[in-house]
């Protein structure tokens, strides 16, 4: 499970790389771009999904409920 969570925070890490310097218009007409945003973007989804099935308490904020 923790494999799969530092698989969604490198994802995300890399989109705060990709788009450090866009502007939203810089971002909306680079097609290449928006294709490797989206790509890290079902990364995250995927890799989230498996945390989830291998165990399911990752959903739990701590200190909550």
């Amino acid at each position: 499970m923790l494999k799969r969570l530092l698989e969604a925070l490198q994802s995300i890490e890399a989109i705060e790389r990709f788009i450090e310097n866009y502007t939203l218009d810089h971002y909306l007409d680079d097609e290449l771009m928006q294709s490797e945003v989206e790509r890290k973007f079902e990364i995250i989804e995927e890799a989230l999904n498996r945390a989830l099935d291998a165990d399911p308490s990752v959903l739990e904020l701590p200190g909550c409920c």
